[in-house]
């Protein structure tokens, strides 16, 4: 990903997480504010209409100590846990029972019920965090609440029926704004998330070809300087065709292309496969020929890991030619099949092999080799049997 769409990345999810904050803290100082109102309505003596003074003031303590409990909570965690807010919603419920019932019955959705103003505040917060079943389901809970509260007041005075029908319509208006406020947020929430993932999977993509073109430029070079060479001095009578060095140098080149055509997906041009077709080549001047099969590999690998797997690579085959007593060896490579970008690529010769129960890894196989993979998070398998030739996994991950 090029430096551009990090940045672009960084600032949408930067922005979906200081929307995100500034809602919660909204929530929150809009909980604190409405704690106030209590306050304010004894002060300008708008608590005249409660008939119960102690069960008021007991109701509005809770109300305001679990308050504060769920502020702190929202505003520690810089989130709303969904059981606190429906905690919220059913305290706040039964306290519109509590505030409604220490009213006179003529006051019992007036100014004086300390606990509409906070279910109010509970409605919107549902609704803005929440889609719309669950916004309904809260809407009832609190709708019983305050008329519960306000029964015996219905029952007595039928003008307080209409009072109480006017709190469920102003309940369900703000129901219905926080919804519509809450709908699109997500909206454009989820909108942003795709944008930033179609982004990253772009970047990710060209990044992934530019390593790509890179390494083929790097193959196109190196069969200039050998195999282009070596034709080019054959072509102008500078080599003896009929030279033994000549002739293992033709093989060399030869083995090469055979390595990079053997392979015809994305993996012909990955990093590791030409590592592993130069592999061929520095043998094949040395006297062995490597026959490479490599098939759906990632298309990137760390380079870390390329280095190790081309270095342990080069040790397996390296004790082929020393112990084998043959001149050909088979390197395979393949991709996970999960497609979880993990590499296996497998040194097999048919040569002596040797006992695994009586004769332990020498310091190639156990100190260039297994030593080599353990410590990039990977890991190395050998099988031999005597006569029966020697194999070589090299796995990453592990």
């Amino acid at each position: 990903m090029d430096k551009t769409g990090e940045e672009i990345l960084a600032a949408a999810r930067d922005a979906m997480m200081r929307n995100r904050k500034f809602l919660i803290q909204g929530i929150a100082v809009l909980r604190l504010a409405q704690l106030l109102l209590w306050p304010a309505c004894i002060l300008l003596g708008l608590t005249a209409g409660i008939e119960n003074q102690t069960l008021a003031t007991v109701t509005m303590v809770l109300q305001t100590l679990w308050s504060l409990i769920w502020v702190t909570i929202v505003l520690s965690r810089n989130d709303i846990p969904v059981w606190s807010l429906w905690a919220d919603v059913s305290i706040n419920a039964c306290a519109a029972v509590a505030a409604g019932l220490a009213c006179y019955s003529w006051d019992a959705l007036s100014w004086s019920n300390s606990a509409v103003p906070l279910a109010l505040g509970s409605m919107l917060s549902v609704a803005l965090l929440f889609p719309v079943r669950q916004v309904l389901l809260a809407w009832l809970m609190l709708s019983a609440g305050i008329g519960a509260g306000a029964s015996v007041a219905m029952s007595q005075h039928p003008a307080v029926v209409a009072n109480y029908f006017s709190t469920l319509v102003m309940l369900l208006v703000l129901a219905a704004v926080g919804a519509l406020m809450g709908h699109r947020m997500r909206v454009l929430r989820a909108s942003t998330g795709h944008a930033a993932q179609a982004l990253e999977e772009a970047t990710m993509w060209r990044r992934s070809a530019e390593a790509q073109g890179s390494e083929r430029t790097r193959q196109y070079r190196t069969l200039h300087d050998t195999v282009l060479s070596t034709l080019s001095a054959l072509a102008r009578g500078s080599l003896d065709a009929s030279d033994p060095l000549v002739q293992r140098r033709c093989a060399a080149d030869a083995e090469y292309l055979r390595s990079i055509i053997s392979s015809a997906d994305r993996s012909a041009v990955n990093r590791l496969q030409g590592e592993l077709a130069a592999l061929g080549r520095e043998q094949a001047v040395l006297g062995l020929r490597v026959h490479h099969q490599v098939a759906d590999m990632p298309a990137t690998v760390p380079d870390e890991v390329v280095a190790t797997i081309r270095d342990a690579s080069r040790e397996a085959l390296n004790n082929v030619l020393k112990h084998s007593g043959q001149s050909q060896a088979w390197v395979t490579g393949r991709g996970d099949p999960a497609g979880n970008g993990g590499v296996t690529v497998t040194v097999t010769d048919r040569g002596r092999g040797f006992d695994m129960g009586t004769n332990s890894p020498g310091l190639g196989l156990s100190g260039s080799i297994i030593a080599r993979m353990s410590e990039i998070g990977g890991s190395a398998v050998v099988e031999s049997q005597a006569g029966q030739g020697t194999s070589v996994e090299l796995r990453w991950p592990a």
